[in-house]
């Protein structure tokens, strides 16, 4: 497990010495581990209890599920926590957030204009690349002919 702590004001990260940074990192908080209330009936993977930001949460694999104010940590049963997770997995759908490719598309085919923006991009590109040759090429042609019949 790792732990981060901050420089202060006062610090250098050039000039800090290994004493100093030790005695930072020991006054570092301290995470508490994830505490295990048992395995979940269904498939006898362990559901665990934390302590989060925004207070204390069971999981169960990538569920998780804000325990209701008012219940302490300690107080919480393995029923209690099931019951929380069904509901927080009910009320996603699957438990299961999409994946970034899956809501890019999802955007995508919503929208309809990155297909044709892209399509209309290229081809105004490439229309416009040989417009410009053709013109540059005529006009080197036109100055040529006009030195010629000055000359």
């Amino acid at each position: 497990q790792s732990t981060y702590k901050s420089l202060t004001d006062g610090d250098d990260v050039l000039t800090i010495g290994l004493n100093r940074a030790v005695d930072l990192i020991a006054q570092a908080p301290q995470r508490t581990p994830a505490k295990a209330l048992g395995d979940h009936p269904e498939d006898g993977v362990p559901v665990t209890i934390h302590s989060g930001r925004y207070g204390p949460y069971v999981q169960h694999h990538k569920v998780r599920a804000t325990l209701p104010k008012g219940v302490a940590e300690d107080s919480v049963t393995l029923a209690q926590a099931v019951e929380l997770i069904a509901a927080k997995a009910a009320k996603a759908g699957t438990g299961k957030a999409p994946t970034k490719g899956a809501k890019a598309k999802t955007t995508k085919a919503k929208t309809g204009k990155a297909k044709t923006t892209g399509a209309k991009t290229t081809g105004a590109k490439t229309a416009k690349s040989k417009t410009t040759k053709a013109k540059s090429s005529g006009a080197k042609t036109k100055s040529r002919g006009a030195k010629s019949a000055t000359a």
